[in-house]
Formats: structure tokens, C-alpha cells, sequence
């Protein structure tokens, strides 16, 4: 799975586990939100105010590591 701005939360975390991680690192829980099935990185960066730029990039180590 390619990791995009517009991967819902759910996704991600479904198809790898550790996106956890890297979630935290932005202070993001995420994974428990109501709206994790629904809300993407996009919308979550902005409405955590996250650099969805280094958001993703740490995310595509992911997809390196699969």
C-alpha cells in the first residue's frame, strides 16, 4: 500500500502497525479516534497543526521496510 495525504488513519495503521509509532512521535493518537476510519493524514496534520510533509516522510519509511 502506498501512503498518500489522503490514506485515512485506519488504513494506515491496518496495513502497518507501526505507523503507531510514528503517530506519537507527532503527539497523534489517532488509531482510537472516531474519525480514523474517515479523516486522512491530510486532514489530520492540519487539524493537529503537523508538518504533513515530514508526516509523510517519516510514514514512507514504512513502506521502505515492507
Amino acid at each position: 500500500m502506498k501512503i498518500t495525504k489522503q490514506t485515512s488513519i485506519l488504513e494506515l495503521v491496518q496495513h502497518y502497525p507501526a505507523a503507531n509509532e510514528v503517530l506519537a512521535m507527532y503527539n497523534l493518537d489517532c488509531a482510537r479516534c472516531v474519525g480514523a476510519s474517515s479523516d486522512s493524514l491530510e486532514i489530520v496534520a492540519e487539524i493537529n497543526q503537523v508538518n504533513l510533509e515530514e508526516l509523510l516522510i517519516e510514514l514512507k519509511k514504512l513502506e521502505d521496510n515492507n
